[in-house]
């Protein structure tokens, strides 16, 4: 027999073999009895009875804990309260001991209530291996299981644990882990797991659970309830579930994953972002079940199927908006930003011109910030601010919106001019027929409009024998080259010249050309007038006398000269020149590299082409361009009437100049539209289309989805009856979505934006716009300057942004987001019930709406008016007065003072010291869970109100439980739950109260 004793310090203190007294006194204890029947006091701090050496010095069985307040049997032995049955089937006395640690062996454990001789009622267990059962005390008592020292007893893999009410993953059964070594726990009554350093999954059940996953790669479902979640090291997967939840992340590229909570409605997230005004502060959530989580060291997040809104942080940020239609902004750093299906948005928060972006082989883009951006500080205690959004990947985005405009992504890349001619590209080779100076017309495209285009030579080791328009791009040899006697600098009839296109703006693009010189009198077949002639596999020169001729070059680079007639040239493998001459010709194009040669009125002519991308901008007198191949299509007309035709992939089609007929086929198509008269022709069911117009004026043709102006000036753009998006450029539009669910946005200007049928967005941008979204359920937002908003029929998002703006909801129950004292909100009786969300700090409901919460910081003064209305505060202390009518009064956090007046009405203080008077009428008083301490300043029956009180029941069980907790003092009675919660009845006597004045919940 040993007496040990501690100290003050953490001390592990370990016993014999015989009955011995261990006293832990302060500290954080490890106490081990080893054999014999001790006695364990742990004494002040958090001390742990420890048996894990037990089998080590003999000891053949699991150990039997009882921290319970009652004697519990398990295995035919009954183990009283406070005793704890050791290996060696010795009893051991426990007092004062928070935490257990069993045997490798099958272990029971039995949680305290905080009443039992062994001391907290929040208790921890190591179960250390072995098919343990631990029995937690349920309730608000917080038991933890924590397999965080496993490894130092061999473990080499994670745990799997299920504290649903159901089976989850791979058929693991409720309240039920599957131990790091092969051994399988049971759970009930625990709220808490602390993981291992290797990978585990962890799913909590529907309480407030505290899951800390450790090191290692985790996946953490917290489920319902305010979980605490706390990563640590590691790759993690965290899944919220319902609840208020507070996640912590940790070190490790963490991934917070919304998409798979399953919730009703999409998320709102804010990881410390930018100073977008989106109503949330930072490191906060709004979940797919509508309520707030904390989400702290989190560089990930994935969003859900529905409509979601993504503001990262400083990290290096992951940002998935998944299906729906999301915003993304990443903030600081370098980011990836993956808008996935729908119509989804990134947003920056500079202007366009602050950026850089380039489109990535895969058809992502790189956003690259140009400016880095220091505010001065707001006073000599606070830093500066400094912006810098580093390097982004982008990929499945339809628009990018900046400070000054929104931008569709087919469009954003305006930046230099590029030469289309011959091929495009940095590279080109033409063969041309000795004897003549003409070598082709060199082409670009702008899509800055207005830019005037200037050619010229930039070198090349034959450059000095080429002239070239500055205007038309026509490049001409200065004089006639010989193919007997050449003067290329290789001598071998290949001259090199390189030419360039600029912008005026430092834009410029340029091209090597190998120019390939052919012998006329070389190999050809002859001139003929037959129907087919054709070429060698050599470089031949084919010339039809008249009628309609096909002529086929073969190998080779070749010269084809059709004459009259209708003819078919196809210069086959090689980089050929082809001339029809009169009649409707037809030109096979395979090569980048192929020359077509047509004069004024000679014809209707038509270029068929197997090549990605062909543009007719070089050839004046082709009118037709018609994809034979595979795959994508960039197609580009001239200043004809141009019949453009694509095929099944996605293509590009621009007639130019012109009024054009463009038909994209099947595929995701867009077309570049620069006329009102341009017809776009498209099929039921051939994909999602896309018209960027410069034109003023333009409306949508059937089965073509979307539309963006890229132009000047003002535009006029029609949708149809699909669901289309429409956006509009910086002047002052009118944009009409006609049927279907339409997405419109304005840009600057004093714009008129028409949803029409459907449930439309509509976004009016800088300017004082006008939107009507019509009938169904819209979203309006109005941005900068005073807009009018008219909701129409459906229940509508009405957000006038910036500025005093006049918001009219119409029929259905509308939601108004007013940020300005001068917002003007407008609703008729019987018009639906209707809400105002606000972040001023006072505001008084105008007639006809029923509802306003506060959506601000700091204190709130918010008042109804005459209906029954529901009035909701925020954190800080606020006055909420209910204007008459049966009144619901929530004040949430902060010291309130709310107002039922008149009216049967239902006050809640919610936490803080609340001043809750319930005026005439009928009125509930509402107490949850810390409630703090309120005074109701008239309770009773006072001109003959019958006010009651409700209680939650895990704060008071009936009457009985509120009469013991209530006493008289002075002319008030005071309810007391305990030092931070407690009710004042002012000016009642305690006799008058009876079980009627209460009822629990």
């Amino acid at each position: 027999m040993a007496q040990v004793i501690g100290d003050e310090l953490n001390n592990v203190l370990v016993g014999t073999a015989e009955a011995d007294t261990i006293s832990g006194f302060g500290g954080n204890d490890t106490i081990s009895g080893l054999g014999g029947a001790d006695s364990i006091d742990g004494g002040e701090g958090f001390d742990r009875a420890s048996y894990q050496n037990d089998a080590g010095l003999g000891g053949a069985a699991g150990v039997i804990i009882n921290l319970s307040a009652t004697s519990q049997t398990s295995n035919g032995f009954t183990v009283a309260a406070g005793t704890a049955r050791d290996g060696f089937g010795t009893v051991d006395t426990l007092l004062d001991i928070e935490a257990v640690s069993g045997t490798a062996g099958a272990d029971v454990f039995f949680s305290g209530t905080g009443s039992g001789a062994a001391g907290t009622a929040s208790n921890t267990f190591f179960g250390l291996g072995g098919d343990d059962a631990v029995f937690g005390s349920g309730g608000q008592n917080a038991d933890t299981v924590d397999y965080s020292l496993d490894v130092e007893f061999g473990a080499t893999h994670g745990i799997r644990v299920n504290m649903r009410a159901q089976t989850v993953q791979e058929s693991i059964q409720p309240d039920t882990v599957l131990g790091s070594f092969g051994d399988t726990d049971f759970i009930p009554g625990i709220r808490n797991i602390t993981g291992t350093l290797f990978r585990d999954e962890i799913y909590g059940g529907n309480n407030a659970n505290v899951l800390n996953t450790g090191a290692g790669d985790d996946l953490v479902f917290g489920g319902d309830g305010n979980d605490t979640i706390i990563a640590g090291d590691g790759n993690d997967t965290i899944i919220g579930g319902a609840g208020a939840d507070a996640i912590d992340g940790g070190a490790g590229a963490d991934e917070l994953d919304y998409g798979a909570e399953g919730g009703p409605q999409g998320v709102r997230v804010n990881l410390n972002g930018l100073d977008f005004q989106i109503g949330l502060p930072p490191d906060t959530a709004i979940d797919s079940f509508g309520d707030t989580d904390t989400v702290t060291r989190i560089p990930n997040v994935t969003g859900t199927s529905l409509v979601d809104e993504i503001y990262g942080g400083n990290h290096d940020n992951v940002l998935r908006g998944g299906a729906g239609n999301d915003v993304l902004l990443g903030g600081a750093a370098n980011d990836t930003l993956d808008g996935g299906a729908d119509d989804d948005m990134v947003r920056y928060y500079g202007n366009r011109a602050d950026y850089r972006i380039s489109q990535n082989p895969d058809g992502s883009f790189t956003v690259v910030d140009l400016v880095t951006d220091i505010s001065p500080p707001a006073s000599p205690d606070t830093p500066a601010t400094i912006r810098d959004e580093g390097t982004d990947r982008v990929l499945n985005v339809e628009q990018f919106r900046f400070a000054d405009q929104t931008i569709a992504a087919a469009q954003i890349l305006i930046d230099a001019p590029s030469i289309t001619s011959d091929g495009g590209g940095g590279t080109a080779a033409i063969t041309i027929a000795e004897n003549g100076t003409i070598v082709t017309t060199v082409t670009a495209s702008d899509p800055q409009a207005g830019d005037t285009l200037t050619y010229t030579i930039a070198g090349g080791v034959d450059g000095s024998r080429f002239a070239i328009n500055s205007l038309t791009g026509l490049l001409s040899f200065l004089q006639a080259p010989d193919f007997e006697t050449p003067t290329d600098t290789g001598g071998d009839n290949v001259y090199d010249v390189t030419v360039a296109v600029s912008d005026g703006n430092g834009g410029a693009d340029t091209q090597d050309i190998a120019v390939t010189v052919a012998n006329v009198v070389g190999n050809s077949p002859g001139a003929s007038n037959a129907a087919t002639i054709t070429g060698t596999s050599e470089d031949d020169i084919l010339t039809g006398l008249g009628g309609a001729n096909a002529l086929l070059g073969l190998a080779g680079n070749d010269i084809l000269n059709g004459g009259g007639g209708s003819d078919t040239l196809d210069g086959g493998v090689g980089a050929d020149t082809m001339a029809g001459g009169t009649g409707n010709d037809s030109y096979v194009v395979d090569n980048a590299a192929d020359s077509v040669i047509e004069n004024i009125g000679a014809g209707t002519d038509t270029v068929r082409t197997a090549l990605a991308a062909y543009s007719l901008a070089g050839l004046a007198n082709v009118e037709n361009l018609s994809f034979t191949g595979a795959g994508a299509f960039s197609g580009t007309g001239n200043g004809l009437a141009n019949v453009i035709m694509g095929g099944s992939g996605n293509d590009i089609l621009d007639g130019g100049a012109g009024n054009d007929r463009m038909l994209g086929g099947l595929g995701d198509d867009i077309y570049h539209v620069d006329s009102p008269s341009d017809l776009v022709i498209e099929q039921a069911g051939a994909g999602s289309d896309l018209v960027l117009a410069t034109a003023g004026v333009f409306a949508l043709g059937a089965n073509v989805e979307n539309l963006t102006f890229v132009g000047v000036g003002n535009f006029t753009g029609t949708g149809n009856g699909s669901d289309n998006v429409i956006t509009g450029g910086a002047g002052d539009d009118t944009l009409d979505g006609r049927g279907g669910d339409d997405v419109i946005i304005a840009g600057s200007g004093t714009d008129t934006l028409l949803g029409g049928g459907g449930a439309d967005q509509l976004d009016g941008g800088a300017g004082a716009d006008l939107l009507d979204g019509g009938g169904g359920a819209d979203v309006l937002i109005g941005g900068h300057d005073a807009d009018t908003l008219l909701g129409g029929g459906g229940a509508d998002l009405l957000d006038g942004g910036l500025g005093g703006d006049r918001m009219e909801g119409g029929a259905g129950s509308d939601t108004y987001i007013v940020d300005d004292v001068l917002d003007v909100v407008i609703e008729n009786a019987g018009a639906g019930r209707d809400e105002v969300r606000t972040d001023l700090q006072t505001y008084v409901l105008a007639g006809n709406v029923e509802n306003l919460s506060f959506v601000g910081f700091g204190p709130f003064t918010g008042s109804g008016n005459g209906l029954n209305n529901s009035l909701t505060g925020g954190a800080a202390g606020d006055v909420l007065a209910s204007g008459g009518g049966n009144d619901r009064l929530s004040g949430l956090g902060g010291n309130d003072t709310v107002s039922g007046e008149a009216g049967a009405d239902i006050l809640d203080g919610g936490a803080g010291a609340d001043v809750l008077i319930g005026g005439t009428g009928n009125d509930t008083f509402i107490f949850s869970q810390n409630f703090g301490h309120d005074t109701i300043s008239d309770f009773g029956d006072v001109g003959g109100n019958n006010d009651r009180i409700q209680f939650s029941t895990a704060t008071f069980a009936n009457f009985g439980a509120v009469a013991a907790a209530s006493q008289q003092i002075g002319a008030d009675v005071v309810i007391t739950v305990d030092e931070n919660n407690s009710v004042i009845l002012a000016n009642i006597a305690i006799g008058t109260l009876g079980s009627s004045d209460f009822f629990f919940i």
